[in-house]
């Protein structure tokens, strides 16, 4: 199966298309365009906590492997990331409530 990825980057507006590659073990009656695409787009949420904790917090170069240490590291992980989603909803909640500016 091929997909194109298109997105826009928000401060350049400059377009880019990624072309991705996958393969299914689903039977062909079960694995149409339509089932393909609802579950490649239901596996991107899957995927972003992983992408985070790995690009932003550098988990896979971690070099901490003892102990109870990568268990304490990981909930400080999430707790970061769960700390910054709460904030950021708050934040888009508040900006709702005041309406567009006016100067």
């Amino acid at each position: 199966m091929e997909t194109k990825h298109r997105r826009t980057h928000r401060k350049s507006g400059k377009a880019e298309t990624k072309t991705v590659h996958a393969t299914s073990s689903l039977p062909p009656e079960q694995a149409g365009p339509p089932q393909l695409t609802e579950l490649t787009q239901n596996h991107s949420p899957i995927e972003a906590p992983h992408h985070v904790r790995d690009v932003t917090y550098g988990q896979d170069a971690s070099r901490i492997r003892t102990g109870t240490t990568p268990r304490a590291t990981a909930t400080l992980r999430n707790l970061a990331m769960a700390a910054h989603a709460c904030l950021t909803t708050v934040r888009a909640d508040e900006l709702k409530k005041r309406g567009p500016r006016t100067r």
